[in-house]
């Protein structure tokens, strides 16, 4: 694991659909939730937003936002606090894309775009966030959806990732051994090789304007904020 492994992903297929994707979509999200992976992304809010004045009415859009859950869960965290955000999430799937709408329709204050994130010419926002997207992308893609954002925001990105780590790599497979769906045994096994170091993370070329700081949290995260 002294690298990034670079080997596609079975999710990596875009045109993918049907049963068994929506099942692998909801595992991970279950998964997500239990091992803490979306506070991770809410701590790093939190922190984007240390010393901002104005927290209410913000716009946040999420990339790769697969079925929806990070977002529902954040529409939850403004709604208990009036803070009236407003989410837009944008997969180049589908079949993801019309999953996350069925699924939240209670939430009329985010909204689902099938687009390719790195020609998307996105609306103004506050925050970009990305959770377990980046490692689906080569360092210089990383740097390139950074670069192409970056005029659009406000505030900063939020992302949240994972550490790759042996260990890491070990306690997921111990945990796979009890799960039935092949895809996220396949998927969350290689997503580990493709994850980060925090070394790696600081020594990318990110484009002037943004500080940079990187954080370690359970389970074998990294939370990454750029802010300008």
């Amino acid at each position: 694991m002294k690298t990034r492994s670079r080997a596609p992903e079975i999710m990596d297929d875009l045109q993918m659909e049907g049963p068994e994707l929506r099942n692998t979509l909801k595992v991970l999200a279950r998964i997500n939730a239990f091992l803490g992976g979306d506070k991770v992304t809410s701590i790093g809010i939190k922190r984007a937003l240390k010393g901002s004045t104005e927290k209410k009415g913000l716009h946040i859009v999420d990339l790769g936002c697969g079925e929806g859950s990070q977002l529902r869960m954040l529409a939850r965290y403004s709604r208990k606090r009036g803070l009236e955000w407003k989410f837009t999430g944008v997969d180049a799937n589908a079949d993801c894309v019309k999953f996350a709408r069925e699924r939240s329709l209670d939430y009329p204050e985010i909204e689902y775009l099938q687009q390719d994130v790195f020609s998307w010419e996105a609306p103004e926002c506050d925050l970009v966030i990305a959770t377990l997207f980046m490692h689906h992308f080569s360092d210089e893609q990383i740097i390139e959806l950074i670069t192409h954002y970056k005029p659009k925001l406000k505030i900063g990105w939020v992302i949240n990732d994972l550490h790759r780590s042996p260990l890491a790599y070990g306690l997921f497979w111990l945990l796979s051994l009890f799960m039935g769906n092949s895809m996220v045994r396949n998927d969350g096994l290689l997503s580990i090789k493709k994850g980060f170091k925090k070394k790696e993370l600081y020594n990318l070329a990110i484009p002037n304007g943004f500080t940079s700081k990187v954080s370690w949290h359970w389970a074998f995260r990294f939370l990454w904020i750029l802010k300008k």
